[in-house]
């Protein structure tokens, strides 16, 4: 019976190679003018399911995710500020975040942020009125707590970039908010009685690593784009008040809430490059202060350039074949012709980038493996991916047919 496969070949190209691998270069330095104030939003890709879940941590790196796309768009949305009250203080954009007292209860509020010559700053909070039922924790639905409108000017802002930055560059805050509320319990005596949500916003940021940078577009890999990767973790600390003095300690229980607790937790790596204040690449760990397992990896796809010079083509590096393609869903096997580089793991996705299966690989330096799936794969158009550690060597496209 003849096979079905696929035959894809790598090439190796003199003029890309030079430049991507042998070339030394020196950290960029990224000035107020290279970040200018977000006029539309910033549209993203997902790529948690295909890319490696920690980058490679060096100077001078390379870091090519050309291969990566996961097909779930995503934006950042910003927004011009019309409020006298923040544009005479320098606020040129706001945007929309959560602030949770757990993690399923909290208010709106809107993040004010001022581009300058030396800094990008949260310096302002503006949070809408907002009532609220509090039967999910009382049982009665007439219980409620509002949080009532306020705007104000911070005396100390968020710190979100410090110019000019570069390879080793840092910078940090500690930036204090309040939100007044009234809630109304009337069972524990709790009629219109003033609450205060008070919080300390502590974020670092350290440039720990720059080099250069592919990413995909639909056309083939973008040009290389020199970056910096800032290592950033914030959190707030939060207290809370009732009548100007410490909540009791029952009151902070019904509401699942301690005094000195951290919420809106964030760890991520973000590759910053000229041009825009939109990250080209970001981690998002969530809470995972160890950095190893994202929640979200997001790729920015707005003014993406896509390299189109003139190749010399030297030699043919490695061929590889998929087979059986259409598989019935039990294994697939991988052969690799030529220069066979070195691999160690894979990892199976399905297309929207949710990872289906990842494993082991011993490569005896045949470039024959043979992986069988774990269980059966639904019929559906699936990627596998050759790792060597993080690094992705190679992926490819293969179909599960039914039986």
């Amino acid at each position: 019976m003849k096979k079905n496969f696929t035959h894809k070949t790598q090439l190796l190209i003199i003029a890309a190679v030079f430049s991507w691998y042998c070339a030394n270069s020196q950290a960029i330095t990224i000035e107020a003018a290279d970040m200018p104030v977000p006029t539309v939003n910033y549209n993203y890709d997902n790529i948690i399911g295909m890319a490696p879940s920690v980058p490679t941590i060096a100077q001078d790196a390379q870091w090519d995710y050309s291969t990566y796309f996961g097909n779930m768009p995503d934006f950042a949305a910003y927004h011009p500020e019309t409020i006298t009250l923040f544009t005479d203080a320098g606020v040129d954009v706001y945007r929309g975040m959560f602030k949770y007292f757990n993690t399923s209860f909290g208010y709106q509020m809107w993040q004010e942020f001022d581009f300058n010559e030396n800094v990008i700053d949260d310096i302002a909070v503006d949070v809408p009125y907002q009532p609220n039922t509090l039967q999910p924790f009382t049982g009665n639905i007439s219980d409620s707590i509002f949080i009532l409108p306020q705007s104000y000017i911070l005396n100390q802002p968020r710190r979100i970039v410090e110019f000019p930055f570069t390879a080793n560059s840092s910078w940090n805050s500690n930036s204090r908010r309040v939100t007044e509320m009234i809630l109304n319990v009337p069972s524990f005596g709790l009629n219109n009685a003033p609450v205060t949500h008070a919080y300390t916003w502590v974020r670092k940021d350290t440039i720990i690593a720059y080099g250069k940078m592919r990413v995909y577009t639909s056309a083939g890999p973008s040009i290389e784009y020199d970056v910096l990767l800032d290592k950033s973790s914030e959190y707030t600390l939060d207290s809370f008040y009732l009548a100007g003095q410490p909540a009791p300690s029952a009151l902070l229980t019904a509401f699942g809430v301690s005094q000195g607790q951290k919420t809106n937790v964030n760890y991520r790596y973000q590759f910053y490059r000229k041009g825009t204040f939109a990250h080209l690449l970001g981690y998002f760990y969530g809470a995972d202060e160890s950095f190893t397992n994202p929640v979200d990896i997001y790729v920015h796809t707005d003014d993406i350039e896509t390299y189109n010079g003139t190749f010399q083509v030297d030699y043919i590096n490695y061929t590889t074949v998929l087979y059986p393609n259409p598989s019935i869903g039990n294994e697939i096997n991988i052969k690799i012709l030529g220069q066979v580089p070195s691999i160690n793991k894979y990892t199976i996705s399905d297309i929207f980038g949710k990872t289906i299966q990842t494993g082991s690989l011993e490569n005896g330096g045949m470039g024959e493996f043979n992986i069988p799936f774990q269980q059966s794969l639904i019929p559906g158009n699936y990627f596998i991916s050759l790792q060597n550690n993080a690094q992705n060597i190679l992926t490819e496209y293969f179909q599960v047919t039914e039986k």
